[in-house]
């Protein structure tokens, strides 16, 4: 308990109180920045996704081939379609599995998104041989021998095996992914938050012919957290889509966001801040498929804690109210801070406000100037974690469902449509496209395939050499005649140079 209550502190500290807000694929949150927004997590040595070049790669004989399983999927099998605001996303219950390919265990299949372009010439975050493509698929699965749950796995080497697939455009409807195309409009606003079941599909199907031929490396996830995890397959052929379901891809939509920032009250502002906390805190456990999973919640959160060593984390309350370093007293008194303290409170729209240290709570220790900054964290820390244990009680003594959520009615509507907050801001919704990241420096990793480049480019026609004859030496008329058969041209002025001196030999007689 102490670790989930721990790791949750850390959460919240790490993401809600960072400069990250909600990130986005463009703009000052985009990826050019994920370094700087996540600096533990986006700044590693073995991000993804990478530009593969086939010439660069090393064989691997022992990149065999996949078996994947179970096809076609086992009754109770479902699949649920949602916009997460970043990608379109599938997530998966019941028995998917992917194992061989090089891999040493069963890894369990947890969901499977696309990351789409604009235009034809962009759009996936894998690049072959510098050339992108227009669509990419990535099947996230996670050990199963070694972890429950994919949010055991997802910090953890060698915890994820993540298939990657590039698309190309046809003219003919690919008819193994109608059935996600058709659930694009259901699910086109990522506000509404809406959750659409469909027919559990094939995994096989969803992948190109040839799976033989592919690529091995070690990554990471290609969104924020970042978590270096990933043993990456890309396969080689391309899968095909037409034109049209493409376009159905271009037409969702992202979150919402600010055009432009106006000026308001410090309350108003105080509110902005903390909804965009929780929503960054949301928008990584939503890419990871287990938002609304508490168990996987707590687990991850625990993991994370021991993962950091519980380091210390400073709140805005300690940057905002200690004093400074030349003995000088915060310039905000401590009527003020009551009074912020009791406006954020009542402000807080989610459960987790309850969980959160307050500022009358805190005034007592800032207001020791003797105090330390490690000790005054770890006295915040203590009166947070208590706060937490309180609120964790309290849920766990509410009565919950015997069955699990996989029983629920097909379609979820809604699960997030609270409205957005007044804040005097303008808000603009965009289409949801170019959600890719760009390829990442390969720095010392080693790319394998399981193939032969010989196999896949294409060989040199081979022509067939006749020998030709010499040409006649110019400069010796002799043997130009002297290899002439009877009957040629040599024999005839043969004749007749002898024909003229016997005429004229003729004439003097």
């Amino acid at each position: 308990m102490t670790s989930y209550l721990s790791g949750l502190l850390l959460i919240c500290t790490f993401i809600g109180f960072s400069k990250a807000g909600q990130w986005r694929y463009s703009g000052p949150t985009g990826p050019d920045s994920w370094h700087e927004l996540f600096p533990s997590a986006c700044s590693g040595e073995e991000q993804s996704p990478i530009d593969i070049k086939p010439e660069m790669t090393m064989f691997d004989p022992d990149l065999k081939d996949f078996a994947i399983w179970y096809d076609p999927p086992k009754p109770g099998s479902r699949m649920y379609v949602k916009n997460n605001g970043h990608a379109i996303q599938v997530d998966t219950v019941g028995d998917f599995y992917v194992t061989n390919g090089g891999l040493n265990s069963v890894y369990k299949t947890s969901q499977f998104h696309f990351h789409w372009g604009s235009q034809d010439h962009l759009g996936s975050e894998h690049l072959l041989d510098s050339v992108a493509y227009p669509i990419e698929m990535h099947i996230v699965n996670y050990n199963s021998d070694r972890f429950k749950d994919l949010a055991e796995a997802v910090i953890e080497k060698g915890g994820l095996a993540v298939l990657g697939v590039l698309f190309e455009v046809q003219e003919e409807v690919n008819p193994a992914f109608e059935p996600i195309i058709a659930a694009l409009q259901e699910v086109k606003d990522p506000e509404e938050g809406r959750v659409l079941e469909i027919e559990p599909l094939s995994l096989r199907s969803l992948l190109p012919n040839d799976i033989s031929k592919y690529y091995r490396y070690n990554g990471s996830l290609t969104t924020p957290g970042c978590f270096e995890t990933v043993t990456w397959t890309v396969f080689h052929e391309k899968q095909k889509i037409s034109f049209g379901q493409l376009l159905k891809f271009r037409r969702v939509l992202q979150h919402r966001h600010h055009k432009h920032h106006k000026k308001h009250h410090k309350r108003s502002m105080r509110r902005r801040a903390e909804r965009q906390a929780e929503e960054s805190a949301e928008a990584v456990l939503n890419e990871m498929g287990i938002k609304h999973d508490n168990v996987q919640k707590g687990e991850l959160m625990a993991s994370l804690v021991t993962q950091k060593n519980q380091e210390a984390s400073s709140t805005d309350v300690t940057s905002s109210h200690m004093t400074n370093t030349n003995g000088g007293k915060s310039d905000v008194s401590h009527s003020d801070l009551a009074m912020k303290s009791s406006d954020a409170t009542q402000d807080q729209p989610t459960a987790m406000a309850q969980t959160d240290v307050t500022h009358e709570e805190t005034k007592d220790v800032i207001s020791d100037p003797d105090m330390t900054k490690v000790s005054l964290d770890e006295e915040i820390a203590k009166q947070a974690e208590e706060k937490m244990k309180e609120y964790t009680e309290t849920l766990l003594e509410t009565p919950t469902d015997s069955h699990s959520p996989a029983d629920e009615p097909a379609v979820v509507v809604n699960i997030d449509s609270q409205p957005k907050e007044e804040t005097g801001e303008e808000w603009i919704q965009e289409n949801l496209v170019d959600n890719f990241r760009p390829p990442q420096p390969l720095n010392k990793r080693m790319v394998h395939r399981s193939f032969r480049l010989k196999d896949i480019y294409e060989a040199k026609p081979k022509y067939e050499v006749f020998n030709q004859p010499e040409p006649p030496k110019q400069n010796a008329v002799g043997e130009v005649y002297s290899n002439k058969k009877p009957g040629n041209s040599g024999h005839r002025a043969q004749f007749t140079f002898y024909s003229l001196i016997l005429v004229f030999i003729i004439s003097f007689l």
